[in-house]
């Protein structure tokens, strides 16, 4: 570790989580901290569960849940960037079950930015299993359908848009792979992420930390093992292109290479895009609307090429209204932020 922080500081910061712990807000925490791209503070507080018997480690194993989808964005930037796909390009080309109604006007542009109109869907329903990607793929194409037009409002698509970007991933890509073999080697190997993996991986499961949502997330995550209510993210085999990888803090807090190394050289730009984020708004959400303007990224055959110019805005709560300059890719930022797990 080579950057320096002040240590009074980060000995209140270990207070803080100490306070957190002894209080019962979580059983522990794994914490890295870096200064312009440098590692400067890891550390393992407190223990992996309520019993107290096992002791956090900096290397321990955690699901990552949303984070999954900023690699499955990966897979989709990439594809573009081969010339596989555009964002312009509508969903119902790629998969054309995947089409009927509103759903056929559906891009991967809207996918990415949530303004898809597809409906907020957490879990497939009462004791549905959703470990394994092909039944779960089926499942939304036959029940998820626009509630919107695309493009005209942001509604959170926590499940429905990145299985159907890893479905379109794994559809052009020459060699068929898995979702999770794509996940595997475009991503995990090239960064030497080796404790990284879509589903627990075997040799993994001793260091992994079992999620307890502690009665705080009413839907229940099924896996074919019945592990329990959320048993899906103790599954070896789980391709949930979603919520499903597991990561440790240290690997996970190295996003540079992330930037550097697996994303192509126009994604990495949109990260110098700066965000614009006006006054509240009292506008109603219903009333905001989104659009993208074609000159931002126009298509070049089926490659997408920046050039600069245009806006592309969108309202994403009801008070607040924030301008995106280029293709926003809000997923894969998440990458970039102070790494923290926490337990319980």
């Amino acid at each position: 570790m080579t950057a320096v922080l002040s240590s009074q500081q980060l000995d209140r910061l270990k207070a803080a989580i100490e306070s957190d712990i002894a209080k019962g807000q979580y059983y522990g925490a794994v914490v890295a901290v870096s200064r312009h791209g440098e590692p400067a503070w890891l550390e393992a507080i407190g223990h992996a569960d309520a019993t107290g018997k096992t002791a956090l480690a900096k290397n321990s194993v955690f699901s990552i849940f949303s984070i999954t989808k900023a690699f499955t964005n990966l897979l989709i930037f990439q594809a573009v960037d081969r010339g596989l796909l555009a964002l312009t390009e509508r969903v119902s080309a790629v998969i054309p079950e995947f089409g009927g109604g509103l759903r056929s006007t559906v891009t991967f542009y809207h996918l990415l930015t949530q303004s898809s109109g597809l409906p907020s869907i957490f879990t497939l329903g009462a004791g549905r299993y959703i470990d394994r990607f092909d039944e779960v793929f089926a499942a939304i194409v036959q029940l998820a359908h626009c509630e919107s037009p695309p493009g005209e409002r942001v509604t959170y698509s926590p499940m429905v848009a990145h299985v159907l970007m890893a479905e379109a991933a794994r559809r052009v890509d020459p060699k068929k792979r898995t979702v999770r073999q794509l996940m595997t080697e475009e991503v995990f190997v090239p960064l030497g992420m080796k404790d990284s993996a879509l589903g627990v991986r075997a040799d993994l499961k001793s260091r992994h930390v079992i999620p307890d949502l502690r009665g705080n997330v009413p839907a229940q995550h099924l896996g074919h093992s019945d592990y329990g209510p959320d048993g899906a993210f103790q599954e070896e085999h789980a391709e949930m292109p979603w919520v499903g990888a597991v990561s440790t803090v240290p690997i996970c807090c190295d996003t540079q290479r992330c930037c550097d190394e697996v994303a192509p050289w126009w994604v990495r730009g949109l990260f110098q895009r700066r965000f614009s984020i006006r006054r509240p708004s009292i506008v109603p959400e219903t009333n905001r609307t989104s659009s993208f303007d074609s000159s931002v990224f126009p298509v070049v055959g089926r490659r997408v090429q920046p050039t600069s110019g245009g806006v592309s805005s969108c309202g994403v709560k009801p008070y607040a209204d924030i301008n995106l300059e280029r293709l926003p890719a809000p997923a894969l930022t998440a990458i970039r932020a102070p790494v923290v797990a926490l337990c319980g």
